[in-house]
């Protein structure tokens, strides 16, 4: 009976034993597959990683970002297929040599006096003129509205003087689409206004008119004047030709002084007197010129005339007229000026005088006879 139980005791253990066994194996199993759970996750992001970082090495082309690069692509293509093969240029009527097209642009400059545009497509090709090659020319006038003008490559100025430019400081863009056969290619042509004066002129305290040197023009940029030494300061005027049309538009720098009517009062002193005038009118660019200003010894002239109501004029070579200052003409010394002399009743004389120091004139006139026919002279008369 002992036995039996021991039997039956050393069975159990053993089946105990058999049961806690497959339980320990089935607890290193979980944990085993537990890990390797882990272990691919982890490879995973490794391996998206990876990914990632050759994506980077790639410039970034993943399946998101090169669908995105394709798009930037095409555009790209596109913005190159705007080639511009057709013309190399444009020549403008007054300006010397061809203006270059630069990515189908070119920039022209105008005088703000300028109110049109002639201008000739220069084509790429060596030949002058192709018929088929078609040109539409269009830009938007000063009303606001669009002008459009068709032409061929014919060789030819084209000329835009329907509202395209003012007397103005405002420029404006004239579009030139050119096309042959299948192919289309759009220039731009960019007209930008540049200020420059039209007429520069000055005067003594007493109103008498002072030459500048050299004789004004636009493009001359640098001038001289002398006055006498009895002058106490002049009145510049200078002309904007934008000003005469669109006065609210306009106004003359003096000295960086802005003068709205152009004109400058200067007080004259011993040696150099520099003034600086430019004009200012919105345009892209102002010309800027220069007035030098400078005093000079003088010779007087006293004048007695008989009758004593006669009329006494002095005129330079230029046919400006002198006047008095405090009953004496103050003259450059050996400068040729004409004089005249004339009154209702009397014969008139005239005559040239020129002064190397103060002088007096002495003129007398003669009563004209009766019916006598008198001599037309230039002179002037109060009232």
């Amino acid at each position: 009976m002992r036995k039996r139980w021991l039997a039956l005791l050393l069975s159990c253990a053993v089946a105990v034993n058999t049961c806690v066994v497959p339980a320990a194996a089935t607890t290193v199993s979980d944990a085993a597959i537990a890990t390797q759970q882990t272990v691919s996750a982890e490879d995973a992001e490794t391996q998206q990683i990876d990914s990632d970082e050759n994506t980077k090495a790639q410039g970034g082309q993943n399946a998101d970002l090169y669908t995105s690069d394709v798009a930037s692509t095409e555009a790209d293509t596109t913005a190159v297929s705007e080639t511009h093969n057709f013309l190399s240029g444009v020549l403008v009527s007054g300006i010397s040599g061809e203006k270059a097209f630069e990515n189908g642009e070119v920039t022209i400059p105008a005088d703000t006096s300028a109110t049109y545009l002639s201008m000739k497509p220069v084509l790429n090709s060596e030949a002058s003129k192709d018929p088929s090659m078609k040109y539409t020319f269009k830009y938007i006038d000063l009303d606001g509205k669009e002008f459009t003008k068709e032409d061929t490559a014919r060789n030819v100025y084209v000329r835009f003087d329907q509202a395209f430019l003012g007397v103005s400081g405002k420029g404006n863009d004239l579009s030139l689409t050119v096309t042959k056969g299948d192919v289309t290619e759009t220039y731009v042509i960019h007209v930008v206004r540049s200020a420059k004066l039209s007429g520069l002129s000055m005067t003594d305290h007493n109103g008498n008119a002072v030459s500048i040197s050299p004789s004004f023009s636009s493009k001359k940029t640098a001038y001289t004047a002398q006055v006498l030494d009895n002058v106490s300061n002049v009145t510049i005027k200078a002309i904007d030709p934008v000003e005469l049309q669109n006065p609210e538009e306009s106004e003359i720098l003096f000295n960086g002084t802005a003068s709205a009517d152009g004109t400058y009062k200067l007080d004259v002193a011993d040696g150099e007197n520099v003034v600086t005038i430019k004009p200012n009118n919105g345009a892209a660019s102002a010309d800027e010129y220069t007035l030098t200003i400078t005093k000079a010894a003088s010779a007087t002239l006293d004048v007695n005339v008989e009758p004593a109501n006669a009329q006494v004029c002095l005129y330079t070579d230029k046919g400006e007229r002198i006047y008095q200052d405090n009953g004496k003409y103050y003259l450059a010394p050996n400068t040729e000026y004409t004089w005249t002399a004339s009154c209702e009743g009397y014969v008139g004389k005239t005559d040239k005088i020129t002064l190397t120091e103060a002088s007096t004139l002495d003129i007398t006139l003669d009563k004209a006879a009766e019916g006598e026919k008198l001599p037309q002279l230039k002179a002037e008369y109060p009232g």
